[in-house]
């Protein structure tokens, strides 16, 4: 599973639309969650943080994986 693969899962987990979550972690917007999502841009670090934090997720355990594999 991707890093965006992750993020979309626990987001809709949360019940989350893109624009909320992109709200919640003071990104540009849907469209940056949407990319991120779909593969086509990675995250910085310190998004991913955001977006975990937003997500009420443990960003080790969740995403550390993903980000050596990439």
């Amino acid at each position: 599973m991707t890093i965006g693969e992750k993020i979309k899962e626990k987001r809709k987990e949360k019940s989350l639309s893109m624009e909320k979550l992109a709200k919640l972690c003071g990104l540009a917007g849907r469209d940056t969650i949407n990319k991120y999502e779909s593969g086509i841009k990675t995250p910085s670090f310190q998004a991913l943080e955001k977006i975990a934090a937003a997500l009420g997720c443990d960003l080790e355990i969740n995403f550390k994986q993903k980000l050596n594999e990439q």
